[in-house]
């Protein structure tokens, strides 16, 4: 720019002003720039991929293949993950042994703690730590619970040919009962309704599982026996429909929706400490198929994994492809299921012991 003169011929002091102001534009134009810089520097979440993004999660199943355990797991993991931001991918895994004690130990202390491994082991594992903390290699109340795909109800039942009907005529007439053995509800229910009842069951272990006690039924060696009420509906659709099979009594924290005039075993105590005993027995039903990580996972990780959960056992399509495999649908939230094995192992100490002594551990 050419400079002007005054009057006198002196330089104008317009162009140094000129300058000053281009030069202070250009420094705010540098800084303006900079700050745009480090506005997107500083928002890492919204140029990050998710975390599950090219993940794996496996989920570990505390059974062999084929059972309602690998069902519930298989259904989930073709299912969850695209509830998941990052869409992971699942794998299900068989870590047999011990009634789910195996499984169970491994997500405690050896399972990988970034939400890449879930589990779903046997209902009455919690119930196991409860009456047996001495043997437990684990703490079902430290494990991060992600949801219950379906409580799941237990019942005693009994053939048509017996002749008792109902929990009050089991008071007066002795009838056999199939029992697995004494870790089995098959064997601690009946039992433990003897005790404080009066019943007069006559519980028969020594068989492999139910469907040899079914099979002794048939023959009419045995009058009924206790197991889940999914044992029934999923294994003997037909004695069902024709009518041989009468439900004394549902064991559990709330009555099953398909069996509403069936009396809840927790009802039927006649005093406080009876109740805490049913209620710490029916807690296994109360967990029933439910997910969970090992202690100590992300709360991120694991916000994200009972949302995509929830979200889930919402979807239509998943829905109906549960019905598609007679798999009941019926969920808790990780926050429902967290509170009740919480209150299970909080249960007082003498109730466990009178539980322990009845059920002759």
């Amino acid at each position: 720019m050419l400079a002007s003169t005054d009057g006198a011929g002196h330089a104008s002091a317009l162009p140094d002003r000129e300058n000053r102001t281009m030069q202070l534009s250009s420094i705010a134009g540098s800084i303006a720039a900079a700050f745009t810089a480090f506005a997107f520097a500083a928002s890492p979440v919204s140029a990050q991929a998710p975390f599950y993004a090219d993940k794996t999660i496996s989920i570990f199943v505390s059974t062999g293949t084929g059972t309602t355990y690998d069902l519930y797991a298989r259904i989930t993991a073709e299912h969850l993950g695209r509830h998941i931001p990052g869409n992971p991918r699942f794998i299900v895994q068989s870590r047999p042994g011990a009634g789910g004690a195996v499984a169970a130990s491994f997500m405690d202390a050896v399972a990988p703690r970034d939400g890449t491994a879930i589990a779903i082991v046997q209902q009455n594992v919690p119930l196991f730590q409860a009456l047996t903390p001495d043997k437990a290699k684990f703490d079902m109340a430290r494990m991060s619970w992600v949801g219950t795909l379906s409580d799941l109800s237990s019942v005693i039942a009994v053939f048509h040919t017996s002749p008792v009907k109902s929990i009050e005529a089991a008071k007066t007439q002795e009838i056999p009962l199939g029992a697995s053995g004494q870790g089995s509800e098959t064997f601690q229910v009946p039992t433990l309704l003897n005790a404080t009842l009066g019943t007069k069951f006559k519980v028969v272990t020594g068989f492999k599982d139910v469907s040899e006690i079914d099979l002794a039924i048939e023959r009419g060696e045995l009058m009924g026996r206790g197991g889940s009420l999914l044992s029934w509906t999923s294994r003997k659709q037909d004695w069902l429909r024709e009518g041989k099979i009468t439900y004394l009594t549902q064991v559990g924290i709330a009555k099953d929706k398909t069996i509403p005039n069936v009396p809840l075993m927790l009802d039927l105590a006649t005093d406080d400490k009876t109740r805490q005993m049913y209620a710490l027995l029916g807690s296994a039903s109360a967990v029933g198929r439910s997910l969970f990580g090992p202690p100590g996972l992300p709360a991120d990780r694991l916000t994200e994994l009972r949302a995509g959960f929830d979200k889930m056992v919402a979807d239509p399509v998943f829905l109906a492809e549960a019905q598609k495999r007679s798999l009941d649908i019926n969920p808790s939230t990780g926050a429902q299921i967290q509170d009740i094995v919480a209150k299970t192992l909080a249960t007082p100490k003498d109730v466990v012991d009178q539980l322990r002594k009845i059920l002759g551990m």
